[in-house]
């Protein structure tokens, strides 16, 4: 998950944002001065791998000839699964839709259990329940952890094999749905209804290597809602919260920014459009567990850093932001109109038939 740019929209192209340096020997990587950091753009270099894409389009279709034509069948779940997905690797807001999606099917009187992938951590090799109380990152991973931070009475089912984990949705929440953070491209878990993330108009359509798209971007026919096309996603911004999940107000003011997310321009930029000014900032990959003995070396002390709140629930439990105040920044998004998404939801819903 990761924090959009600005205030009423959850933008799905991005741009051109400065960063200020840090220390070069610190183990942070640093955005320059007018880069183009859209991933959905097409380059020179995407061109060059383009040949690549076509062998890994050849291959995903195969893949997926071999349930079109009955070779594989995919297993059928016991309860409704729902999938929040996205064609592209990373940073199109799975995450915070997931949390809201959970939310609002709560709200229409629906019992829920999260499954997300746990991606990187050691539970992230089957799938297992995890207990009550936080979890902490580095056995469950960042988003397991962070579902259960801001939804902490809502039953998780963390790992990557999506079968067994709705095997134990059944089992343990027979009266849930099970909604999947991630997934769409997991052929061999049947899902009910597929939410998915996808820009309307992209300049660079092509799979990975060359592009972004983890499968053909003509498959998006598949969702049964595509978000934006269906509804708009909408946004009030990022807001800070204190370490218990409320909400705080921070003046305007010099900050640092410590990140580990997929595109962390855009929580820059959320912050530089709220009218602070960036000194310092320090960006390590997605998913990086925060673990690095020197992650606040050169950050000074008499400036709060600002982490997402994804970050948070790795830092927490660690000794070395002892003495630095750090403000976790977040945001929220709302599927409008609300109405017509929750019939929506309810109509297909309805057509589901479980075993």
């Amino acid at each position: 998950m990761e924090p959009q740019i600005g205030a009423t929209a959850l933008r799905l192209c991005v741009r051109k944002q400065p960063v200020s340096s840090c220390n070069p020997r610190s183990n942070c990587h640093t955005l320059p001065v007018s880069i183009d950091v859209d991933p959905m753009a097409l380059h020179l270099e995407n061109l060059i791998l383009s040949p690549l894409s076509l062998l890994y389009y050849i291959g995903w279709e195969a893949y997926e000839a071999t349930y079109a034509l009955g070779l594989k069948k995919p297993f059928q779940p016991q309860i409704p699964v729902i999938v929040i997905g996205n064609l592209t690797v990373g940073g199109m807001g799975k995450t915070p839709t997931t949390l809201h999606v959970a939310q609002t099917l709560r709200d229409m009187g629906h019992k829920v259990v999260i499954s997300a992938s746990g991606y990187g951590a050691p539970r992230a090799e089957a799938a297992s329940v995890a207990p009550d109380g936080p979890l902490q990152a580095k056995e469950w991973g960042d988003e397991p952890a962070l579902f259960r931070w801001l939804l902490p009475d809502v039953p998780l089912i963390v790992g990557r094999r999506r079968v067994l984990a709705a095997q134990l949705a059944h089992e343990h929440f027979p009266d849930h749905i099970m909604l999947m953070d991630d997934g769409f491209q997991h052929k061999p878990l049947q899902k009910h209804v597929s939410i998915l993330l996808d820009p309307p108009h992209v300049r660079n359509p092509l799979v990975l290597p060359g592009g972004p798209y983890r499968e053909p971007r003509s498959h998006r026919t598949r969702a049964n809602i595509l978000l934006p096309d269906d509804f708009e996603i909408t946004s009030a911004g990022t807001y800070f919260m204190d370490a218990e999940a409320q909400r705080i107000n921070v003046a305007q003011q010099e900050i640092q920014v410590l990140t580990a997310i997929a595109k962390p321009y855009r929580f820059v930029e959320s912050l530089t459009q709220m009218g602070h000014k960036l000194i310092k900032a320090r960006h390590l990959g997605d998913h990086d567990p925060l673990t690095a003995g020197n992650l606040f070396e050169g950050l000074r002390r008499d400036l709060p850093v600002m982490v997402t709140a994804k970050d948070w629930v790795k830092l927490r439990d660690l000794k070395s932001h002892d003495g630095f105040q750090i403000y976790i920044g977040h945001y929220d998004v709302t599927i409008e109109p609300q109405t017509e998404f929750r019939a929506a939801l309810t109509r297909h819903l309805n057509e589901v038939k479980t075993s």
